[in-house]
């Protein structure tokens, strides 16, 4: 995501959170995610 992005807007002008607050955002609620994930037999 960071790699993608061009101009930075800053992110409390932004409609979406940056790349790194996405990427911590998502780290932080894996375990959760994971608790609720079903692979497929």
């Amino acid at each position: 995501m960071a790699a993608v992005s061009g101009n930075k807007v800053p992110e409390i002008l932004s409609t979406h959170p940056s790349s790194e607050t996405r990427i911590h955002d998502l780290n932080k609620f894996m375990p959760t995610a994971m608790k609720y994930y079903k692979p497929r037999p």
